[in-house]
């Protein structure tokens, strides 16, 4: 089979696909499941809508910003997509930045939107004077980092 997640490699919705396959080999006993990162969950959708990929992974609640709209506004806009199960992933955020580089030196601090509120008050009390940037994901941003 072949899974979709929203990308790239290492994001939480690939950690959460990861725990589901690894709770249900079952479900892929006939071979390898072939995992494909996508950009955005509309683009993933397309896919999945289109029989490229067999299933989707996307995020679509967090405990602290509620609901995805991203992934929201595409199920509201089709009744062609089902969803068949759930998958909780525990998220813990580090701040990375290049060795030795103090707090008070850092000039942009870059996550997702969703990640950026569940951290919020860390960023106000310890890195004040930082720009916040959106990414795509916090895994783009360590890697844009890099």
């Amino acid at each position: 089979m072949r899974y979709g997640f929203l990308g790239p490699e290492t994001t939480f919705t690939h950690q959460a696909l990861l725990q589901a396959l690894a709770e249900t080999p079952e479900e892929h006993a006939a071979g390898d499941p072939v995992l494909v990162p996508f950009a955005s969950v509309a683009t993933a959708t397309t896919d999945l809508l289109a029989g490229d990929i067999d299933a989707l992974m996307a995020p679509i609640e967090n405990s602290v910003e509620g609901g995805v709209s991203g992934t929201l506004d595409v199920l509201a806009a089709t009744d062609a997509i089902t969803i068949v199960a759930e998958q909780t992933v525990q998220i813990t955020f580090v701040l990375a930045a290049r060795e030795a580089t103090p707090l008070d030196e850092l000039t942009t601090v870059s996550s997702h939107p969703h990640a950026q509120a569940q951290v919020q008050g860390w960023l106000r009390r310890s890195v004040s004077e930082a720009n916040i940037a959106a990414a795509s994901s916090t895994a783009a941003a360590a890697r844009d980092l890099a």
